[in-house]
C-alpha cells in the first residue's frame, strides 16, 4: 500500500530495502543455530569422558566433573547472550540449546552400563543440576 503512494524510485529503494530486512533476519537466525552446534559439538566433547567415569562409586559433588565444565560453559553462553540479545531472543536460544542437549545426553547415557543404583543416582543428580 505504501509502495502505490511512493514514487518509481521510492518503490524501488522500498523493494531493496524490504530485501536487506529479510537477508538480515535470515543471517540472524543462521547465527543462532550456529550457536546451538556449537554447544551441540561442547555436550559431545563433554559426554567423552563419560566412559572414563567409574559410575557405581559415590560421587561426592553436586555434579560429576563433565557435568560441571558443560554448565560453565552454559553459564558463559548465557552472561553473554544476555549482555547483547533481547530477553525473548536469548530465550529461544537457549531453549532450543535444552532441547538439543537433552537429546544428545539421552543417547550418550544410553551407551553405557548402568548396572547398580549409585550409577543411575548419579545420572538423575548430573541431569538435576543441569536443569536448574
Amino acid at each position: 500500500t505504501l509502495s502505490r503512494v511512493l514514487p518509481l524510485r521510492q518503490q524501488v529503494l522500498l523493494g531493496e530495502l524490504d530485501k536487506l530486512v529479510g537477508d538480515l533476519t535470515d543471517h540472524e537466525q543462521e547465527l543462532y543455530n550456529k550457536l546451538v552446534s556449537i554447544m551441540r559439538e561442547r555436550v559431545d566433547f563433554h559426554c567423552r569422558a563419560l566412559a572414563e567415569e567409574d559410575w557405581n562409586t559415590q560421587n561426592t559433588e553436586a555434579a560429576s566433573a563433565y557435568m560441571r565444565a558443560l554448565i560453565k560453559e552454559l553459564q558463559n553462553l548465557i552472561r553473554v547472550l544476555a549482555s547483547t540479545l533481547d530477553r525473548a531472543v536469548v530465550h529461544n536460544i537457549i531453549k532450543q540449546i535444552a532441547q538439543m542437549a537433552s537429546k544428545r545426553l539421552v543417547d550418550h547415557y544410553s551407551k553405557l552400563p548402568f548396572a547398580t543404583t549409585i550409577s543411575q543416582h548419579r545420572v538423575v543428580a548430573d541431569v538435576s543440576v543441569l536443569s536448574t
